[in-house]
C-alpha cells in the first residue's frame, strides 16, 4: 500500500534528521509522534481523494444512469493501492447495481470478487445461488455472511426465508434463534422465529426497503408504487438509497 510506504519514509527520514541533533532512541520516538501527526492530517486529504469515485457513482445513480455509475467505480480500481480492500469494496457496490438491475451473471461475478462485510453484496450474492438452486453454494455464502455481518438482523432473516423457502423449517428456527441471540432487540427477527415455531409464515415486510431490495417478495399496499420499479428490472429510489447508505458506511 502507498500509505504504509510514505509513512515508513516519513518516519525514517525525520528520525534520520533528529538523529544529528539527539540521540538515536529520542529520535525514534518523536519521529514516530510526528509522523503519526502527519499521517492523521494526509489521511483526511487521502479519504476525500479515495471516497470521489464511490460519490461520483452515486450521482450517477441518482440519475438514473446505471452503466456511467459502474464506469466511474471501475475507472477507481485504479487507486487500489491506496488503500486495503479499496478495489473489492468497489466489485461489490457493482455487483449490487447489476442485482438490482437482475443481471445476475454479471452480479455474482462481481460480489464473488467483493468483500466480506459489504453485508447487502454477500446477502445478494446468497440469493443468486438460491436463485440458481445451487443450495450448498448459497449455505456457505449466507453462512459467512452472518459471520461477518452478525448483527445486521436481515442476513438472518434472509437467510432463514430462504432455506424455508427450500423446505428447511428447521434449519430456519435454528438461524433466527441464532440471529436473535446476536440481535436481541431486533423485534423483527423475534416475531418470525415465534411466527415459524408456531407453523406460521415469516412477514419479512418488518424489514422494509432492506427486505425488497432483494427482490424475492412483491410489496403489497402503499409500499408497492415506491417498489414496483425494482421489480420490473430497474433499482427503485428505495433500493438506490440502500445501496448508497452501504456505500457510505464502506468509507
Amino acid at each position: 500500500m502507498y500509505t504504509i510506504a510514505i509513512m515508513i519514509i516519513c518516519w525514517l527520514a525525520i528520525g534520520a534528521g533528529l538523529n544529528f541533533f539527539m540521540p538515536l532512541w529520542l529520535a525514534s520516538i518523536l519521529s514516530i509522534v510526528i509522523t503519526a501527526i502527519i499521517m492523521y492530517f494526509l489521511g483526511k486529504k487521502f479519504m476525500t481523494f479515495l471516497t470521489k469515485p464511490f460519490e461520483e457513482s452515486q450521482k450517477a445513480l441518482q440519475k438514473g444512469n446505471y452503466a456511467r455509475a459502474i464506469r466511474i467505480l471501475e475507472d477507481g480500481k485504479r487507486l487500489k493501492n491506496w488503500q486495503l480492500h479499496l478495489d473489492k469494496q468497489m466489485n461489490s457496490q457493482i455487483g449490487v447495481i447489476y442485482y438490482l438491475q437482475k443481471e445476475y451473471e454479471k452480479a455474482k461475478e462481481y460480489l464473488n470478487k467483493g468483500i466480506p462485510r459489504h453485508w447487502i453484496g454477500v446477502a445478494m450474492l446468497a440469493v443468486i445461488y438460491f436463485r440458481e438452486k445451487n443450495y450448498t453454494a448459497m449455505k456457505n455464502v449466507f453462512n459467512r455472511a452472518v459471520k461477518s455481518n452478525p448483527k445486521h438482523p436481515i442476513i438472518w432473516a434472509v437467510y432463514a426465508w430462504c432455506l424455508v423457502e427450500i423446505g428447511e423449517r428447521e434449519a430456519a428456527i435454528e438461524i433466527l434463534s441464532k440471529g436473535n441471540k446476536k440481535n436481541p432487540t431486533s423485534e423483527a427477527l423475534e416475531q418470525n422465529l415465534a411466527a415459524l415455531q408456531n407453523g406460521r409464515k415469516m412477514k419479512m415486510k418488518a424489514f422494509g426497503e432492506n427486505w425488497y431490495q432483494f427482490m424475492l417478495e412483491l410489496p403489497t399496499g402503499p409500499a408497492m408504487t415506491r417498489h414496483q420499479k425494482g421489480f420490473q428490472g430497474r433499482p427503485s429510489a428505495a433500493q438506490l438509497r440502500a445501496a448508497q447508505r452501504m456505500v457510505k458506511r464502506e468509507n
